[in-house]
């Protein structure tokens, strides 16, 4: 019987025959197979490829949170808030008619260093000059009115001049009132505050500064109330 005849009365080995031919080899779909010798050298290069890629990463990321903390480490702190002051209520009253000046006029007083402050009878104004301690700017008056913030100035000469000579020095530990505002000595630092707002200014060797330059009943954002926030 030929292989014809075989191949017609079974079809499996026609299957077989199939499979037994040889198909297309790598050289034939022009692919470069490496041969088993040269795999290991690629091997090793891919491996290196993929340590080196991720020590890179490793260092950029190192850098990178290097820079940051150098970032906040460089970064200006935010300048202390003003110490409290001095509850000028505790001090011990004095009598207003010892400090009259200026035919009754003005109350002044004189405090540490030459300074002269004064509370105005007539406009209700209050202030102090002279070489004022820490003043910002190197300010030398210092005044305001009975509601709002005083405001620190620089003036050619010392606005209270005419009034230092009749006035008396503050004892340690006193204070003296006029409407709204009450200065207090306490025999270091010297505290002018109204009673309205709570505004007003501390003259201190450590620190001179303003008193609630903001009013919260005035000057709040919108959506707050100064009772509640």
């Amino acid at each position: 019987m030929s292989a014809a005849d075989t191949l017609r009365q079974n079809p499996s080995s026609r299957t077989l025959a199939a499979a037994n031919e040889p198909g297309p080899v790598a050289e034939d779909l022009g692919v470069t197979s490496p041969s088993r010798g040269n795999r290991a050298p690629i091997q090793r290069l891919l491996y290196s490829d993929r340590v080196l890629s991720r020590t890179l990463i490793g260092l950029v990321a190192a850098g990178a949170a290097a820079l940051g903390m150098s970032t906040v480490a460089n970064a200006e702190p935010p300048p202390a808030p003003p110490p409290p002051p001095p509850n000028v209520n505790v001090l011990t009253p004095v009598k207003p008619s010892e400090f009259a000046a200026m035919d009754g006029s003005f109350y002044s007083f004189r405090v540490a260093d030459g300074v002269t402050c004064v509370l105005n009878r007539s406009t209700g104004g209050y202030g102090c000059s002279g070489a004022l301690p820490a003043a910002p700017n190197g300010a030398n008056v210092v005044s305001g009115g009975q509601i709002g913030a005083p405001g620190f100035s620089n003036a050619a000469a010392p606005i209270y001049d005419g009034l230092a000579a009749d006035a008396k020095p503050m004892p340690a530990g006193s204070r003296i009132s006029f409407r709204n505002v009450t200065c207090g000595f306490d025999g270091v630092v010297t505290t002018c505050q109204n009673n309205f707002d709570q505004a007003g200014f501390v003259l201190s060797p450590a620190r001179s500064f303003i008193l609630n330059a903001t009013n919260p009943l005035l000057d709040r954002p919108e959506g707050t109330n100064p009772y509640f926030n």
